[in-house]
């Protein structure tokens, strides 16, 4: 198992990084089951927008202050 963490903001800067980068549709556990992520997600500079969008990509979303 990989872990990787974020604790930040969800915006423009870093859309790419999570949905085309790190976490492609096409990407898949050596099992076959689909990569999933947790993100921490800052109030400051949060495109909430673009959370949701995330979260409908079955990505578990936690709102930190």
């Amino acid at each position: 198992m990989i872990v990787i963490t974020f604790d930040d903001a969800v915006n423009d800067e870093n859309w790419k990084l999570y949905t085309e980068k790190l976490l492609p549709p096409t990407a898949k556990n050596p099992n076959g089951c689909p990569i999933h992520a947790t993100f921490y997600v800052s109030h400051e500079y949060t495109n909430y927008a673009m959370v949701n969008k995330l979260d409908n990509l079955v990505i578990p979303l936690i709102k930190t202050g």
